[in-house]
């Protein structure tokens, strides 16, 4: 009897492990009839009414993405390589400028402060545990930060360093 196998769709390639939290790595033989699932599955989804045709993405070059499962609630925070850390101005803060997410850290204290779906969160170390933290207990020099940070959407108002505007 053979060993149970996972697989992830991962749009041109197949992964599969052993166990559900992984490691995943690249099907070299996947069985020939999980592309008719797919299909199944797929004619059986509400259709998109935009045109993708012209969306195809090229297969893979190199190695697959590194996929990551997480078994309690979790943000995924990508950063491009090692963090750049850009200092604000006139404060003790710097952002991490190599992600797209509004990543920024103390240089004082060296702590971490992300802003996920409206909340702040704080961390001595970019792998976590991460904490919820109030808007009040934010560095006092989130409040200095009057203009829009470069690569960030964000606009922070002089009173409520919890509360960011979009421009």
């Amino acid at each position: 009897m053979s060993a149970s196998r996972y697989y992830l769709d991962g749009g041109n390639l197949w992964m599969n492990s052993a166990n559900l939290t992984g490691p995943w790595t690249q099907a070299a033989n996947p069985p020939a009839d999980l592309n008719a699932v797919k299909s199944q599955v797929l004619a059986a989804e509400e259709k998109d009414p935009h045109d993708h045709s012209k969306d195809a993405t090229p297969p893979p070059i190199g190695a697959p993405a590194a996929v990551y499962v997480s078994t309690t609630p979790a943000e995924l925070v990508q950063i491009v390589g090692r963090p750049q850390y850009t200092p604000i101005p006139k404060t003790g803060l710097a952002y991490v400028s190599n992600t797209s997410s509004d990543l920024f850290r103390d240089v004082k204290t060296q702590d971490y402060y992300v802003l996920l779906a409206g909340r702040w969160y704080q961390s001595k170390m970019l792998e976590g545990p991460w904490a919820a933290v109030s808007g009040s207990n934010l560095p006092k020099d989130f409040v200095k930060i009057r203009r829009r940070i470069p690569s960030t959407p964000l606009w922070f108002p002089s009173r409520e360093p919890s509360r960011p505007r979009k421009p």
